[in-house]
């Protein structure tokens, strides 16, 4: 496989972080057996690109989200009767961005939304309406199937 290629593959798995956490012990383990391995190749990766300081950057990101994670999923695993975190995701920035696709986007990474605003009739036409502010802020990581306050405006942002 091309080192670009493995590359790739290693920060899905990473930046994905633990997948869906299933409430299985037997699941959970797994996860944990297969995000050791992908710290190992992300490590090696690492190495590899220690020249250059903007892939250091970004995988010394990735590896300590991913160490917080199966820190998070060791400590549940330890405990009997609880059940593993589920997956965590980054919030996009979605300041700017129409409420459609805002949606979308929110959708593709397993999250919830609730606008706030949208005048006297409400909502009709997403296309129509801008996303002003958002809590939580982007680039906050949350569990998924938590929920993004979107606060909107008709057109533009004033």
């Amino acid at each position: 496989m091309r080192r670009s290629a493995r590359m790739l593959v290693a920060v899905t798995l990473v930046v994905g972080g633990l997948g869906t956490a299933a409430s299985a012990a037997d699941r959970a383990r797994a996860d944990v057996r297969s995000l050791a391995g992908a710290e190992s190749s992300v490590l090696g990766l690492l190495e590899h690109y220690k020249a250059t300081a903007a892939w250091r950057s970004a995988f010394d990101v990735a590896v300590s989200r991913q160490a917080a994670d199966l820190a998070e999923l060791k400590s549940a695993l330890a405990t009997p009767g609880v059940r593993p975190p589920s997956a965590r995701v980054t919030v996009p920035n979605l300041v700017n961005v129409e409420l459609d696709r805002a949606e979308a986007q929110l959708g593709a990474l397993g999250l919830a939304y609730k606008a706030v605003g949208g005048g006297i009739f409400g909502i009709v036409l997403p296309a129509d309406w801008t996303v002003c502010s958002q809590h939580p802020a982007a680039g906050t990581r949350v569990a998924r199937g938590s929920s993004v306050e979107l606060d909107v405006e008709k057109y533009h942002c004033s």
